[in-house]
């Protein structure tokens, strides 16, 4: 299970002695590697996107909790370390999406 990629569906391709004539054969012979290594670059952009939207999600639903869970008497954002951290999480966030 892919934490928060559900709608990108992969799966595993095993290709044992195929051959493939050379009618069907697309691009340049043995330079499917580097084909496959740029199509994977132009990706890790999409996936930096969906990255930075899960963290996005994730702290939206912190932020609430965290005013509203109390320890103590006292909500726990108001604790030092916890929101140096939740800022933190908030900074890290943006840096990604400046990023992307």
């Amino acid at each position: 299970d892919k934490l928060g990629i559900r709608a990108s569906s992969t799966c595993p391709v095993l290709l044992d002695d195929v051959r493939v004539p050379a009618s069907a054969v697309l691009g340049e012979v043995g330079a499917g590697y580097r084909y496959a290594i740029e199509i994977l670059n132009e990706g890790r952009v999409g996936i930096g996107a969906q990255m930075v939207g899960l963290a996005q999600g994730a702290l939206d639903r912190t932020l609430p909790y965290l005013h509203e869970r109390r320890q103590f008497g006292t909500p726990l954002i108001e604790f030092q370390a916890v929101a140096h951290e939740a800022a933190d999480r908030g900074r890290a966030g943006r840096a990604g999406a400046a990023g992307v």
